[in-house]
């Protein structure tokens, strides 16, 4: 036998022998991957014996979780769910003679939901012929379906613990539940359960320091429950995150929603004011007096832009209308006061550059009868609340300029107790 056939019987022989190794490792690969998904057979066994073997049952399935020849099967997931949905039933079980752990309640109950999720993904791919046939989504809904009460208990019980973070992570698994593909009608959030979990988990999210999520949550309800807390938490969250333009926004889009806000009213008027656009905030304070004549507050804030524009006169008128609505509105009779303090002043200020001493003396008297007025309102103010400090201080200084010794000794008193 010649060299050249020589070499070909060896080559045939090597060949022969990597399909022999081939074939071994595809049986290997073959039997691993049989015997992984025994174990997954076996832990769906053993979670539905009478009794259940849940133990025997974790141990099987949590390695198949990662296992590359199983973490793709939806059975995997969905026997994993069982099997933590069938360890929360044994707590709820204990829960009769208050035996029950609400940490392991809620453990299990975020272990399962999660899982469930998971095997729904895989449950709904197209099988080797391309067709979708759902085997556990049915049963994954029934589960689901239960979980809000638990997962709101647990949700509390981190909350009370301090644990933020976690407090929030179950809160938003209720919250996230209409937006499961399988769950699409199944949650009423028009229900005070649902708002209540929107709510708390923004407060949480907060705490936690998680402002984009506590937004989140309080954008699906602020228009339902707890109206004005949301606005107010909300119009937070955006001035610290997104800035002022959207801060703006925002108060805006919450008064055309409610025009019945007084948050969103008298934040986005004292925004304005900050920001000088005084028309804007009047035109708004205009609008909003069309809608509510008998509103106090709209004069007085009317009349506060009044002050802001130096126009004293048409501020008393505002004030005053506020009174009229209003006849103990402590802010709007210290709000006249100021405005005949302010007149007084800028009468005394220009008469200090007159040198002819009768005209000087004539607008001096004029002076102090705009302090005598604003010393009437002032001690209105005084009569309605007397620890008002602001008022104590104009008080004192008009007293002080009507050379009243003895009241001004007495309102100086009441101030340094009130230190």
């Amino acid at each position: 036998m010649n060299k050249f056939k020589m070499k070909i019987i060896n080559n045939e022989k090597t060949i022969t022998k990597m399909k022999k190794i081939a074939l071994l490792a595809m049986s290997f690969v073959s039997v691993f991957a049989f015997a992984q998904k025994s174990n997954v057979n076996s832990a769906f066994t053993l979670a539905n014996l009478v009794p259940a073997d849940l133990n025997g049952a974790k141990e099987k399935i949590e390695p198949a979780l990662t296992n590359p020849e199983t973490e793709n099967w939806s059975k995997t997931w969905f026997t994993a769910g069982l099997v933590y949905e069938k360890f929360l039933e044994e707590e709820q079980k204990k829960a009769i003679s208050e035996n029950d752990d609400k940490n392991v309640r809620g453990e299990n109950t975020i272990k399962a939901y999660d899982c469930f999720v998971k095997a729904y993904e895989l449950d709904i791919l197209p099988n080797e012929k391309g067709q979708v046939k759902p085997k556990y989504t049915k049963q994954i809904v029934t589960y689901i379906k239960s979980y809000p009460g638990e997962l709101m208990n647990y949700a509390i019980t981190l909350y009370q613990n301090e644990d933020f973070a976690g407090s929030y992570e179950a809160f938003n698994k209720y919250v996230e539940m209409p937006n499961l593909p399988f769950m699409t009608g199944e949650i009423n959030t028009a229900d005070t359960l649902y708002m209540t979990a929107c709510y708390y988990g923004a407060d949480a999210a907060l705490k936690a320091g998680k402002k984009d999520e506590a937004a989140k949550c309080l954008e699906i309800i602020k228009d339902q429950y707890q109206q004005e807390n949301c606005y107010q938490l909300l119009a937070m969250i955006y001035k610290e995150t997104k800035g002022e333009d959207a801060y703006e926004q925002f108060l805006k889009s919450a008064f055309k929603k409610n025009p019945n806000s007084q948050f969103a009213l008298y934040s986005l008027i004292d925004f304005y004011i900050k920001n000088k656009k005084m028309d804007e905030a009047s035109n708004m304070l205009d609008e909003a007096i069309k809608s509510d004549a008998k509103n106090p507050i709209f004069y007085y804030l009317k009349g506060t832009l009044n002050m802001e524009a130096n126009d004293n006169d048409a501020a008393i008128s505002n004030f005053e209308k506020a009174i009229e609505n209003d006849a103990n509105f402590t802010d709007a009779y210290l709000g006249i006061g100021k405005c005949y303090y302010f007149k007084g002043k800028e009468i005394e200020d220009a008469a200090d550059n007159i040198k002819d001493y009768k005209a000087r003396n004539a607008e001096m008297q004029k002076s102090k009868a705009e302090y005598e007025k604003a010393a009437t309102y002032f001690e209105k103010v005084h009569a309605l609340k007397a620890d008002n400090k602001e008022n104590l201080r104009y008080l004192k200084n008009i007293y002080y300029r009507l050379r009243k010794d003895a009241e001004f000794d007495k309102i100086d008193a009441e101030m340094k107790a009130l230190e």
